[in-house]
């Protein structure tokens, strides 16, 4: 019965543009809905980021670099914790961009760029496969990504590797790079090379289960491979019951599971291991 009320929603909203408002940290969000696009955005999920954010903030100065920023859910908790850190959004799939400018008018958010890119390995033309809407969030670029899932849209995108555009951002420091990209992030790690040796961000990042999936088991065994090399350590973000931040678990590897529950991990640079532990290693009974 949810899934049908959920459904007929859609296809009302989809003829419509609304505003809506919801509060976070306190701060009260307007989310615009334009032809059902930012739908997404009303439902609070991921409240740990809130904590996380509170946490990591002070610890490193920089600017925020968003890799994967569909229709702005990282943006939101990021504005409603610090509304006046430099934020920089990469996002390939257009409909996402237009949305999330949108979203940063509506509210007034300052200090804000996205870029229309994708991040990769190298410089070109992708297919980012779709498998629901046109603003899927679990649309990957990565051919064998979900191959038990029916492909609803092809979009063809640009992506072009970090270096490439790093010149033209005028970024003196980076204090946090989230990356959020369905399956893609070996090329992104690979990209961000020479940035992670220079600035040292701290990185929040999303690996997706590898279930008994061979290339996904290979694809993050290589990612581990150069995070280590970078002279990074790996955590595994654990979440509470309340949906809040419940503390970091320092691992060697990500191992086989299947447990969407330990998919977000903190790659933090071994010079600052131990503040950002003792940082986020706390109980907390958030309220958001």
């Amino acid at each position: 019965m949810r899934w049908l009320i959920h459904r007929i929603l859609n296809k009302f909203l989809e003829k419509i543009n609304l505003t809506f408002y919801i509060t976070l940290n306190n701060r009260k969000i307007k989310i615009p809905i334009i032809t059902g696009i930012g739908y997404s955005n009303l439902r609070t999920n991921e409240l740990w980021m809130i904590d996380l954010l509170k946490k990591l903030l002070p610890l490193k100065d920089g600017a925020f670099i968003d890799i994967g920023m569909n229709v702005g859910q990282t943006l939101i908790k990021l504005k409603c914790v610090s509304p006046d850190v430099q934020y920089f959004g990469f996002e390939p799939n257009p409909l996402c961009v237009y949305y999330t400018r949108e979203l940063i008018k509506k509210n007034g958010f300052k200090n804000c760029e996205i870029i229309p890119v994708g991040i990769s390995n190298k410089n070109g033309i992708a297919i980012l496969n779709c498998y629901n809407d046109e603003t899927d969030s679990s649309a990957t670029i990565v051919d064998d990504f979900r191959l038990q899932q029916k492909i609803k849209y092809k979009l063809f995108v640009p992506v072009q590797s970090f270096d490439y555009v790093y010149g033209t951002l005028n970024l003196e420091k980076i204090s946090i790079i989230k990356i959020d990209v369905e399956g893609s992030e070996l090329e992104v790690i690979t990209s961000l090379k020479s940035v992670l040796r220079k600035n040292r961000p701290i990185i929040l990042c999303e690996i997706l289960p590898p279930y008994s999936i061979t290339s996904r088991r290979t694809r993050q065994e290589k990612v581990k491979k150069i995070i280590k090399a970078l002279n990074y350590d790996i955590c595994r973000i654990q979440e509470s019951k309340n949906g809040c931040l419940g503390g970091l678990i320092r691992i060697e590897n990500f191992n086989v599971h299947s447990d969407p529950s330990l998919q977000n991990y903190l790659f933090v640079p071994n010079e600052i291991f131990d503040r950002v532990f003792n940082q986020l290693n706390f109980q907390t009974n958030c309220k958001f």
